[in-house]
């Protein structure tokens, strides 16, 4: 008997060149990603991701690194806007607290205890300061800061030298809107 009749399968896989085994390869790679394609497809989840066949140069990215790429871009716009927001409510905090410093006659009343400008002033400050991470806008700092008192929960009232008495709040509020 020859050795061709008494050669079973898979001693002819090994007489195979290492060329013929890589196309052989390739061609079993290409018919189980053309079913996996097909697959895919029925189920509508082909999105073309890691398909064999395209040079991986011409594949899209991932979701994952899309998703990625748009909140690194969206972080990198939006930051130096929050700066430049949060420094312009800082100067208009820091007016409201020049403006309360600079009242003539008037009377700051905290807590039924009549207090002059500068300590009204530096009191709203040092208040500012020890809640500064919760207070954003010039309306914050009204609202969290100059409205009540924290410990007894009395509005704040200045008191004017011709004995009028506006609640703090408003008179800042007034202040901030340039009425």
């Amino acid at each position: 008997m020859s050795d061709e009749l008494r050669a079973t399968p898979a001693s002819k896989e090994r007489a195979l060149t290492l060329e013929q085994r890589l196309a052989l390869f390739d061609a079993a790679t290409r018919r189980q990603a053309s079913r996996n394609r097909g697959r895919r497809a029925a189920a509508g989840t082909n999105r073309g991701w890691m398909t064999p066949g395209i040079p991986s140069t011409a594949r899209p990215f991932p979701p994952v690194v899309k998703r990625a790429f748009l909140i690194a871009l969206l972080i990198l716009v939006a930051v130096p806007a929050f700066a430049a927001d949060r420094a312009a409510e800082t100067k208009k905090i820091e007016a409201l607290i020049s403006a309360v410093a600079k009242l003539d006659g008037a009377k700051f009343v905290r807590n039924g205890k009549d207090y002059d400008p500068a300590t009204a002033a530096k009191f709203l400050r040092g208040k500012w300061e020890r809640q500064a991470n919760e207070i954003v806008t010039a309306g914050d700092f009204i609202d969290r800061i100059a409205t009540r008192s924290s410990t007894t929960g009395r509005v704040y009232v200045v008191r004017f030298a011709d004995g009028r008495e506006v609640p703090v709040a408003e008179f800042l509020r007034r202040l901030l809107t340039g009425g």
